[in-house]
């Protein structure tokens, strides 16, 4: 009877310890498990477009929702707060569901560069240094005169064209303007700021500015704020720098050979630039200057000045204009009536 007993004792300690084991063995499994199972994804909420948004488009409260994304690093291109968005324009489409990049929102659609420029003028960049683009004091809407400079041309040993330099371009829109990179100076160790200016420029004389980029040298100056006119140059040729107060030339340089006829030209020109500045002061007495803003016409500017639209052709009679079309910055001389 005794050995009965110790049989079933032993039994019963055989089953309590293989239900123990099975009871640690399914509890390492299940922390082994939880350690390798991947963590829990975090995610952030993101403003997106509900449907595609088309560039140049203001964008309104209706245009957004909310979206769950998993967290990356390219999360932080794009603004996730509605009221930086609503109201903003975009400068490129934004596609349903995608969020909205800082660099796609503008806050004025006059930031987008083609939206500047009207009528016949082309936007134009022009490589300066701080020399050529008037040291680095040069502003967005400033406006700029363009000189250039064309060295000497000689064919077959003998002189062509002399050195010469000339007003190409007057009352140009500086539009932006970018620090490109840095460049050293021939024979100088000092490393100059070189810049892209972006300038507005009629169509036909686009051209004539590629040319004188190519062949010759630019140079700009900054012209006043208001109240300039349009001067006519008939360019500078160096043997003028040697000519004294009564126009006759002195012959510093005897082995060169100086034109004959240099002292005339030269007075015929004093005696031109002498009557425009007369008539310009005598015309100034009964004319004001008008610069033209965007969305002028004749008409407007009529209205404005006389309180009668039908006298615009006494602006245009006076600024000889073939056509009815001006644009934003020209220049207009408005005769007093009487």
């Amino acid at each position: 009877m005794k050995s009965k007993n110790s049989g079933r004792g032993l039994v019963l300690l055989a089953l309590i310890f293989a239900m123990l084991t099975a009871y640690l063995s399914f509890n390492y499994l299940s922390q082994l498990s939880s350690e390798n199972a991947p963590p829990e994804e975090e995610m952030v909420t993101l403003w997106v477009a509900k449907e595609m948004i088309p560039a140049r488009e203001i964008i309104m409260e209706e245009m957004i929702e909310q979206v769950e994304l998993p967290v990356s690093n390219e999360l932080y291109r794009y603004v996730n707060a509605s009221d930086q968005i609503v109201g903003k324009f975009t400068s490129e489409s934004i596609l349903k569901g995608e969020g909205f990049p800082k660099e796609r929102l503008m806050e004025d659609l006059n930031e987008e560069l083609s939206l500047r420029i009207h009528g016949s003028m082309r936007a134009v960049s022009v490589l300066v240094d701080k020399n050529a683009g008037v040291s680095d004091m040069i502003r967005p809407g400033d406006r700029v005169d363009i000189f250039t400079y064309l060295p000497e041309l000689t064919k077959k040993e003998v002189i062509i064209r002399p050195d010469i330099t000339k007003l190409m371009l007057q009352n140009i829109e500086v539009l932006s303007i970018r620090q490109s990179h840095s460049r050293k100076l021939p024979d100088e160790d000092v490393v100059t700021p070189v810049y892209d200016l972006t300038i507005a420029v009629p169509v036909l004389e686009v051209e004539k500015l590629y040319l004188a980029q190519n062949v010759g040298d630019i140079k700009l100056a900054l012209r006043p704020f208001s109240g300039d006119t349009f001067y006519n140059s008939y360019g500078t040729i160096w043997e003028e720098l040697f000519l004294d107060q009564e126009m006759k030339h002195r012959d510093f340089f005897p082995e060169f050979q100086i034109q004959d006829d240099l002292t005339k030209v030269t007075e015929d020109k004093l005696g031109e630039y002498e009557e425009l500045v007369e008539l310009e002061s005598r015309l100034s007495e009964n004319l004001a200057i008008h610069t033209v803003a965007y969305g002028d016409t004749l008409i407007k500017i009529s209205q404005k000045y006389y309180k009668d639209p039908t006298k615009y052709v006494e602006i245009k009679r006076i600024n000889q204009l073939r056509t009815n079309k001006i644009f934003p910055g020209q220049q207009l001389k408005i005769p007093k009536l009487d």
